[in-house]
């Protein structure tokens, strides 16, 4: 019964052993018995009722041995243009003697079961260990498909068909230093066991040797039925990660110099997708600017730096978002995001939106977390956490096709301003000489951070020596307690109470020419947009320099 061409394992009878190289980095070495079977792949080629024998992992090897061999000769593998050629011969039981064409009288064979024992050729009637189990290996088709890994790169689904690159590597060292893998027709997209698209995959995944060679290769991604493809990208955008199998019946391998074509097997890879998982963390409001009144009434107006960050190598272009604010358990606000598009985090590309128009108004007017949420942005320095509802997010697939998001929320946090807010208050000491005391007048400056008209309307302070009550400063003028928008030149908003000092502490305030002193608010109610806001109170954490005028007339 003759062999035909193939790869095989050859593996000795008695002694259970395979066949492999003493050293595979030699350009002739012994052919020895090893328990490595993995790595004992050899090539039979048929040459009418002869064979050569070459090692699968490197081809460029053909078992050989001199011409008129004797006994005891050992079998070698080198590289060389004229193969030897052996006579294989199928025994009783179904295993297989080899011979050198030249002398059919020698038989291959081991003296014992020890690896890395070399084959040698022996005379006389052949007996167990000259008999050798030769069967056929897996199809190297077969091989290089269970070795082949794929992993997602990026996908830019601005793109019509949608651009991937996937990353595929040979991961096994057994493999032939040749050997690739290619796909001669489009692989099925296969997502929650449904089929989402077509993926066009160009260009080779090869083996280097015994080094995983990571192969770069572009793929088309031409999409499904819409409503297949809808589902996917909405999964994308909601999930964390999702799994992604790419199928076909059929592919093209090459390896030992020869290439198989349109090769009948299975090919099922799975690689994982980094979803958006609703934006999570990756909003982030850099500023919010009250700008001005709303003309609606009842709220105000803000300009917002919003940064978007991709948390995914997918990039999407994204249409009009309305969106709607939530602080706490009730919704103060809208704004609308603008078309964008996001690119994918591989870039190093930050994506932000300036000049984002917000709108804080309840939509009723009973409620008061929007005003308690302007209140609190302005005296305080801590984070505050709204909630952004995304109710209308509309993904642009290629030109064409569009795909509508469920509406999903996203928390941010920002900082509260109430050191700009603060920065902006001086204090001013003028000493006032009078036939009967001294006083001391404080006059205050504020320069207005928020960006909008702001209308004080009743202000009550108190300002600390060493933690003591150095005077308390009222103001009821509301005709002098409005602060322009930006402002930024300084002049006396109100004046504050007086306080009779002492002889020393006078002294004092002649030599130094200025005071440290605390300034706290402790009841003040402000107007800004259509927002009346009572009974503020806030500190101003530094230290206020009181400077020292003097008013002697």
């Amino acid at each position: 019964m003759s062999i035909a061409t193939d790869i095989y394992f050859i593996t000795n009878v008695q002694f259970s052993k395979s066949l492999t190289l003493k050293d595979a980095n030699k350009t002739r070495t012994d052919v020895v018995s090893s328990a490595d079977e993995a790595n004992s792949k050899w090539i039979i080629t048929r040459r009418g009722e002869q064979y050569i024998i070459q090692k699968f992992e490197n081809p460029t090897y053909h078992c050989w041995c001199p011409s008129q061999p004797e006994d005891k000769e050992r079998v070698e593998c080198l590289t060389t243009s004229s193969p030897k050629e052996w006579i294989i011969k199928r025994v009783a039981d179904g295993s297989y003697t080899i011979s050198p064409s030249d002398n059919a009288n020698l038989f291959w064979g081991v003296e014992d079961g020890s690896n890395g024992t070399a084959v040698e050729l022996s005379s006389g009637p052949p007996s167990g260990s000259n008999y050798w189990r030769i069967h056929r290996a897996p199809l190297v088709a077969e091989t290089i498909v269970e070795s082949t890994k794929i992993e997602f790169e990026w996908m830019d689904t601005t793109n019509d068909p949608l651009d991937v690159q996937l990353t595929g590597s040979l991961e096994n060292d057994s493999l032939p230093r040749d050997a690739y893998i290619s796909f001669p027709k489009p692989l099925e997209m296969i997502w929650n066991g449904t089929l989402v698209g077509e993926a066009r995959i160009s260009g080779e995944f090869r083996s280097a040797g015994y080094q995983v060679n990571r192969a770069e290769s572009n793929t088309q991604l031409v999409p499904g039925k819409t409503g297949l493809i809808t589902r996917f990208i909405q999964s994308i955008i909601r999930e964390r990660s999702i799994n992604v199998d790419i199928v076909t019946d059929e592919v093209n391998v090459y390896a030992s110099g020869q290439e198989y074509k349109n090769v009948k097997v299975e090919f099922r890879k799975t690689f994982s997708l980094e979803g958006f998982n609703s934006f999570k963390g990756n909003l982030i409001i850099h500023s919010i600017k009250v700008v001005g009144s709303d003309p609606g009434g009842g709220g105000v107006t803000a300009v917002n730096k919003i940064e978007i960050r991709n948390p995914t190598n997918i990039s999407v272009k994204v249409d009009d978002i309305p969106v709607e604010i939530y602080y706490k358990t009730e919704k103060i606000g809208n704004l609308n995001l603008p078309p964008f598009k996001l690119h994918r985090k591989s870039t190093g590309t930050v994506d932000f939106l300036q000049d984002v128009h917000t709108q804080f108004r309840p939509d009723d007017p009973k409620n008061s977390e929007c005003q308690q949420f302007i209140k609190e942005y302005i005296t305080s320095d801590h984070s505050l956490t709204v909630s952004y509802s995304l109710t209308g997010t509309v993904i642009r697939l290629g030109a064409t096709r569009t795909v509508s998001i469920p509406p999903f929320r996203v928390e941010s946090s920002f900082k509260g301003i109430n050191k700009q807010f603060v920065k902006g208050i001086t204090a001013y000491i003028s000493i006032v000489r009078t036939p009967i005391s001294k006083r001391v007048s404080f006059e205050f400056d504020f320069e207005n951070p928020i960006h909008t008209g702001l209308k004080i309307l009743a202000f009550e302070g108190e300002v600390k020596r060493k933690n003591k009550l150095f005077c308390v400063a009222r103001a009821n003028n509301v005709k002098d307690m409005t602060v322009e928008a930006d402002r930024t030149s300084s002049s006396p908003l109100f004046k504050g109470g007086s306080v009779k000092l002492r002889r020393h502490e006078m002294l004092k305030l002649v030599g130094r020419g200025s005071l440290k002193v605390a300034v706290k608010v402790t009841k003040a109610t402000v107007h800004i947009g259509e927002f009346e806001l009572p009974d503020l109170e806030f500190e101003l954490r530094d230290p206020v320099r009181a400077k020292l005028k003097w008013n002697l007339f």
